[in-house]
């Protein structure tokens, strides 16, 4: 199955063994709501219920960023976190570096490497 928000929280409130309506209660929203939600019927509730989700579930820092991303998504809003938005903005060399990356059709090796460089700085 696709992984879109609704999956991803319903694969991890299962993982944890909570029932949808014991997982809507610790979070504040009805279970219906929850079953849309879960469904792809509905797109990702408000941050601070994410936030409550979050929390609810356990999420790694990396899940929670996952969480994050995926909501923004099923909302129609941009794939990337504002965070990294904020950034980009902030920092014309960043913009430079991936307008230069996309016409010198940088690919995955030539990021991972640039990854690698930074990394081991």
């Amino acid at each position: 199955m696709e992984q879109n928000f609704g999956v991803f929280v319903r694969e991890k409130r299962l993982e944890k063994g909570l029932k949808l309506k014991t997982f809507a209660t610790l979070v504040g929203i009805s279970p219906v709501y929850e079953s849309y939600i879960e469904n792809s019927k509905r797109p990702a509730p408000a941050e601070r219920v994410l936030i409550r989700m979050a929390q609810a579930l356990c999420l790694s820092p990396e899940d929670t960023e996952r969480l994050m991303s995926l909501a923004l998504t099923s909302r129609g809003g941009p794939a990337l976190p504002q965070d990294l938005i904020d950034y980009i903005n902030e920092n014309k060399c960043v913009s430079e570096a991936l307008k230069t990356a996309k016409e010198c059709g940088a690919d995955e090796k030539d990021w991972l490497d640039f990854i690698r460089r930074l990394t081991e700085k």
